[in-house]
């Protein structure tokens, strides 16, 4: 039994076994192998981890199915598979390692199968069965559409499933992608996609984009004849099902309000008997937002959560209640304790209900008499327990996680005791040391307790003060909690003290508590969040000198009220915010809430207008803030990010930026996306808040010379950056509205290269690649990065693979994708082609390295591709000549010169020439020193001239002219590169 939606989830051995073994078991450490100490945590951990989900307990109560997850940062994506372990303990077993993920595992009754659902074979999310006996999983259905839910009936030879309707047009249909869970760009976009006709009130969601009439409904799949009858229809989304014991009917959950479901989130439980044109009946039928049906194991009764009050919306606590199966007056049994509930079901002797409870900060794993009474916590009351089982036999389990490691599966003790079933993380974890986390309570303004959290450095010494951070949660209707959050540890392993609180309008503390800032936004809250800090502050260790805040989704809506209430925080972050709330009104997915809570923007404008003033303060701003969202989040959508950067920009008062993550929903998904993130909001706080940090002093360095020197962008002129910028937010602009275009994406790194923002370049081009692998461009200009931050290996392997791509292909130019050249400055006719820079710069890296024979090759195929252009012939002639003399070979080199001219058509390669001039004694070396020109012409002259004296044997002039170009600026020039490389040789 898993939380639905939650934010921030006796085998035959034989086969199994044999093949899990490998995999399963750790390596052991060779003998003489030293122990690494622990170090502190990683951004790159976040995909070393791995997340567990979904406990299924086997009908004879022996064995656990579940599933993990694991992240490919490289080939931005993840794969999830299925596992089993004893529920006794011992080892794992791995139960699928197709390349496509599998989801949902399921024992049959009677114990002889294994359901899931997959799209391994296909776009379509289908029904495999796996025979347990031993065999290779099967695909049990082929439907035109996903399928979302798989629900074995009692005998085990039927199966309830949870699908939409297909497209009557007959394009592919995904699964369940209302719930907002569908990765952008999962499901192949035809060339032309068809207009989008918008006629329901509800049109939009998060993760699914704009909805159709199309919705998902029950059906009932017959195994051994592989028919299916649909059992639920008309313009209602239904969920939830389940089969009564004797499996004659099916118990499920729809919004079913006449005359339209959208106006409304009244849900109600009903029952369909599981026959062809039977009709549903509601069992239940009260106002609130009813879910998750369980029957009695004697098929009398069923268990339910019944909403809240409509009008307090999602600030309201629901509870658990019966009611007789054929419909009646339902029975509460944890009203009273005003707390949210999830997932409830019967105990395998109906003597009790088993279920989470939201409480406090932390979630245990409680139960109930079926008669009411005491609700007794069974186990983890000192952690977040994210999801359950139970069978007939056996013990329950429970998806379980710390503050010191993510979520694992348990057994539950008959006194509560808790014993792990699965290490999943424990090999990772024991090479990290984590910040403990300590709770603690702060008083509001008003007197109001807050349960707060403290996360401090790993290594933290008492009495310290620290630079500190407030996150806000996300909701409102949330909760911070005991269970792990790599967030907390990730900012704290950079040594910050971390404050994260339940500010009122959390859920966890009661329907009064929650529902405080109901249409009064960022009033009480604030407040209470204030406290945390202040909180902090008293105990001695949050530096009143150095905040930071920040949060996403509300927790950005929060942060944005923050910083136009007080100027204490020297650095914010704002993700996937709002503040001017007229603006979201039809933009985002929030129609009814905003209706239930607000009143209707025409009608109730004061309101509206109250609550937007973090958009009309935003002149009080005095906090450098970043902004953050994704491109398509229909959650609180990009324009809102994209207004208050206007503003605080237009202002001009202080530091801000907006960076937006292309095809990306209000969850930011993709891997490289997610580690950009908190790249970003380390920087951004270390910017700000640290003596020395990014923004005030110590910057990030592009690159490391050769030396061992830190490299930093140099300095732009005022009005010369203003242009790059300007061009760069044209590039953005571009891309952010053709993320898949490889024109696109190549401009964006071309203009992100002229900031010199060189590994930002590099992260961009590798994300086109991975959609464009065979773009030889995007290859050429990563390899041409890599050669600036002087990782060769890569720039070699880039440009060899797109030399390979290019091979027998007719040449074209070598522009930025607009028929433009792709270097700023020059001439608008590009003057080389696509080949020739290939080659070219391949030939660089060779020779940088010391490769002189590999370059030689490179440069002979570049020689080719020049085409008697005189700009392209001058260039790699320069280069061809000084490999060719440090090859020893004296006299090719000197015919190279033959070609050689004053008056040959030269713009752009001028110093080029005049190398190539003096080499063949037209100019002495010192005229060269004299001729002056930009930082890079005088490192592309220093080095060829130190080459003149070293070539000629004068090893000593060599290094003082080297030495000399390494006290220029232009560390990203060829020439500055070339003499840092002989500099490092002659160590």
């Amino acid at each position: 039994m898993t939380i639905k939606n939650r934010l921030i989830s006796s085998i035959g051995l034989g086969l199994f076994l044999i093949s899990a073994l490998a995999a399963s078991a750790p390596l052991a450490l060779a003998a003489d192998e030293p122990v690494k100490p622990p170090r502190p945590l990683k951004i790159d951990d976040l995909f070393a981890l791995k997340e567990v989900y979904d406990p299924q307990l086997s009908p004879d109560g022996a064995w656990v199915a579940y599933t993990v997850t694991a992240t490919d940062l490289a080939k931005e994506s993840s794969d999830t598979d299925i596992w089993m372990v004893p529920a006794a303990g011992g080892d794992p077993v791995r139960v699928t390692s197709s390349p496509k993920s599998e989801s949902r595992p399921r024992f049959s009754p009677d114990g002889k199968w294994l359901a899931f659902l997959s799209a391994r074979e296909g776009k379509q999310t289908q029904v495999w069965l796996l025979p347990r006996s031993g065999g290779e999983a099967v695909k049990l259905t082929d439907f035109k559409t996903g399928v979302s839910d798989v629900v074995w009936s009692p005998d085990s030879k039927r199966l309830a499933l949870v699908m939409k309707d297909a497209d009557p047009d007959g394009a592919a249909t995904g699964g369940d992608d209302e719930d907002g869970d569908a990765p952008a760009g999962d499901v192949e976009k035809p060339k032309t996609p068809k207009p989008i006709v918008v006629r329901r009130l509800q049109f939009k969601r998060d993760g699914a984009g704009y909805l159709d009439e199309r919705r998902r409904h029950i059906h009932m799949f017959d195994i051994a004849g592989k028919t299916a009858i649909q059992l639920t229809s008309g313009p209602f989304d239904d969920s939830s099902a389940v089969w009564s014991p004797d499996g004659m009917r099916i118990a499920f959950v729809s919004n079913r309000t006449l005359p339209d479901a959208d106006a409304s989130q009244d849900k109600n439980i009903y029952v369909v008997e599981a026959k062809a044109g039977a009709v549903p009946k509601a069992v239940v039928a009260s106002p609130g937002d009813d879910d998750s049906p369980a029957w009695s194991p004697d098929g009398r009764w069923l268990l339910y959560l019944q909403g809240c009050d409509p009008k307090d919306m999602w600030y309201g606590s629901n509870h658990i209640a019966l009611v007789p199966a054929g419909g009646g007056t339902p029975r509460p049994l944890t009203a009273s304790i005003d707390r949210n509930a999830y997932t409830p079901v019967f105990s395998p002797d109906s003597l009790y209900v088993y279920f989470l409870l939201e409480d406090g900060g932390v979630q245990p794993l409680c139960r109930v008499s079926v008669d009411g009474g005491t609700v007794e916590r069974v186990a983890g009351t000192d952690r977040e327990v994210q999801a359950f089982d139970v069978a007939g036999k056996g013990p329950v389990v429970v998806l379980e996680a710390t503050t010191g490691r993510p979520a694992e599966i348990s057994a539950v003790g008959t006194d509560g005791t808790l014993a792990r079933l699965t290490h999943v993380n424990d090999e990772v974890l024991k090479g990290i040391k984590l910040g403990q986390v300590r709770r603690y309570k702060a008083t509001s303004k008003d007197g109001t307790p807050v349960d707060a959290f403290l996360t401090l450095p790993p290594d933290y010494k008492e009495e310290t003060r620290l630079p500190a951070i407030l996150r806000i949660h996300g909701g409102p209707t949330s909760q911070f909690t005991t269970g792990f959050e790599f967030e907390w540890q990730i900012l704290a392993a950079q040594g910050y003290a971390v404050i994260t609180s339940n500010p009122r309008g959390s859920t966890g503390y009661g329907t009064t508590f929650s529902r405080a800032i109901f249409a009064d936004w960022g009033n009480k809250d604030f407040e209470d969040v204030m406290a945390a800090v202040d909180g902090a502050v008293a105990m001695g260790i949050a530096d009143p000198d150095r905040l930071g805040v920040g949060g996403w989704s509300y927790g950005g809506i929060l942060t944005d009220y923050v910083i136009t209430k007080t100027d204490r925080f020297k650095a914010a972050i704002s993700g996937a915010s709002g503040a001017n709330w007229l603006a979201g009104y039809g933009t985002d997915h929030y129609q009814y809430e905003y209706e239930t809570e607000l009143g209707l923007p025409w009608r109730n404008r004061d309101l509206w207008l109250k609550l937007s003033s973090s958009f009309f303060d935003v002149e009080k701003i005095t906090t450098p803030v970043l902004y953050m969202c994704g491109a398509l989040d229909m959650n609180v959508p990009l324009l809102n990010s994209e207004q208050l950067y206007q503003a605080v920009r237009r202002i001009g008062k202080v530091r801000t930026e907006l960076v937006i993550y292309p095809d990306q929903w209000h969850g930011i998904g993709t891997p490289s996306y997610q580690k950009d993130r908190y790249e970003r909001y380390i920087a951004w706080y270390d910017g700000f808040l640290k003596p020395k940090g990014a923004l005030t002093g110590e910057r990030k360095p592009e690159a490391m010379s050769l030396l061992g020197k830190p490299l930093y962008p140099a300095a732009a002129p005022t009005d010369r950056k203003k242009v790059l910028e300007d061009d760069l937010a044209k590039a953005t602009a571009e891309f952010v509205k053709n993320p898949d275009s490889a024109d696109a994406i190549l401009r964006l790194g071309l203009r992100t290269t002229d900031l010199g923002r060189y590994r930002e370049a590099i992260d961009i081009y590798s994300r086109g690649i991975s959609r464009h692998p065979d773009d030889a461009r995007l290859l050429r200009y990563r390899g041409h990065r890599y050669i600036t931050v002087r990782e060769f290996d890569k720039a070699i392997s880039d440009l060899s693979r797109a030399a390979g791509l290019l091979n027998g292909k007719p040449d074209i130019p070598d522009t930025d994708g607009a028929g433009s050249t792709a270097v700023p400055g020059a001439s608008a006719k590009p003057a080389n082609t696509l080949q020739f820079s290939v080659w070219y710069h391949l030939g660089l890296a060779r020779f940088l390295k010391g490769d002189f024979q590999g370059a030689l090759q490179a440069y002979r195929e570049c020689l080719k591709a020049a085409k008697g252009n005189d700009e392209s012939l001058v260039s790699v002639s320069d280069w061809l000549f000084m490999t060719l003399r440090r090859l020893g070979r004296k006299d090719e080199a000197a015919k190279v010169l033959d070609v050689v001219r004053p008056d040959m058509k030269i713009s752009e390669n001028m110093v080029y020439l005049n190398r190539l001039l003096m080499y063949k004694g037209t100019y002495a070396p010192e005229d060269l020193l004299r001729t002056g020109g930009s930082d890079v012409d005088l490192a592309t002259y220093g080095f060829a001239v130190g080459n003149f004296y070293l070539m000629n044997g004068e090893k000593d002039k060599a290094r003082a002219i080297f030495e000399r170009v390494m006290k220029g600026p232009a560390w990203q020039a060829f020439g500055y590169i070339a003499a840092e490389a002989e500099l490092a040789r002659m160590k």
